[in-house]
């Protein structure tokens, strides 16, 4: 991980809008456990420290009682060597500019592309390093991230390389690198049948249903039942306001709506007729009513995703 990983736990760091400080950091575990038993004071065991399966655990209770027969005095060394990555660390955060979030258009984090690839390789490392771990993220196994920035760095502009960090993955997309919604493999579940006020949580997708609006929208019956979907491939669609019938493809290709987001994007149908696509212009359709008569009522496709709500 890095200068950072190096440098070890701080003794205090930002947590979100707060800090994080842990004030006994620079104590053995035998003077507290020393001080809690002088005081009587009750404490809880971890279980799993007794695991030696765990590295953690094997670094503590086999191999470092070892380095401190041999050399008494490691710890401080060890300590010394920390505290110098730590000042490293901080003059690097210092002297050189945070990485600047972007987003794409439909609200995914990123880092513009000229910040990994204009630069030393090295530097293009830290900075993606160094954002990852702003957000909370771990940093990824150095060997996957020098083959990543590689791919990003050579690729042609219509490749796509993909980093996975744990459980969330990175992707190239146009000019920049994007942190991808949860789960990066999305599989779309099954049509799921709806009506005018209904509304669903979908897992990788968001919040999905209709909702009345004011002004132009759909004419829908009370008990209709609409079908909500997801691209299978060949879609075809006429968007409000002008122009003939095109592929929705070429349509999320034109807005800029990137490639995992395509796949999630809801669709309503009213039989085989495509009334609606999430986060593109409203479609043409024999539903479509650029105004309501007096007391009519009429809906669109609302979709709330992580970051905001879009509609049809």
């Amino acid at each position: 991980s890095g200068v950072r990983g190096l440098a070890a736990m701080p003794a205090r760091r930002a947590l979100g809008a707060a800090s994080l400080a842990r004030p006994m950091l620079h104590l053995h575990r035998q003077q507290l456990e020393s001080y809690a038993t002088d005081h009587g004071l009750q404490y809880v065991e971890d279980p799993s420290n007794a695991n030696t399966s765990l590295d953690r655990n094997f670094l503590r209770q086999q191999l470092l009682p070892q380095l401190a027969g041999r050399w008494p005095g490691y710890r401080r060394t060890v300590a010394r060597a920390s505290a110098h990555m730590a000042g490293t660390q901080a003059a690097l955060e210092q002297f050189l500019p945070s990485p600047e979030t972007i987003e794409s258009p439909m609200g995914d984090p990123g880092l513009a592309l000229d910040e990994l690839v204009d630069v030393p390789l090295q530097a293009a490392a830290l900075t993606l390093r160094t954002w990852l771990q702003q957000r909370g993220l771990p940093a990824p196994d150095q060997a996957l991230l020098q083959e990543v920035l590689r791919q990003v760095r050579e690729s042609t502009p219509a490749a796509r390389p993909r980093l996975l960090c744990s459980t969330d993955a990175l992707q190239r997309y146009r000019q920049a690198v994007f942190l991808l919604p949860p789960p990066p493999e999305f599989v779309p579940p099954a049509p799921l049948e709806l009506q005018v006020g209904d509304s669903y949580d979908i897992e990788a997708v968001g919040r999905v249903g209709l909702e009345l609006t004011e002004g132009a929208g759909l004419e829908l019956g009370e008990d209709e039942l609409l079908t909500l979907d997801w691209r299978r491939g060949g879609e075809r669609s006429r968007p409000v306001g002008g122009g003939g019938s095109s592929s929705l493809k070429k349509q999320l290709q034109a807005a800029g709506v990137p490639p995992w987001w395509r796949e999630r994007l809801p669709l309503l149908y009213l039989g085989d007729e495509l009334l609606a696509a999430g986060g593109l212009r409203p479609c043409e359709s024999s539903r479509w009513r650029d105004s309501g008569a007096p007391g009519e009522r009429l809906w669109r496709l609302w979709w709330e995703r992580d970051g905001g709500a879009v509609h049809d």
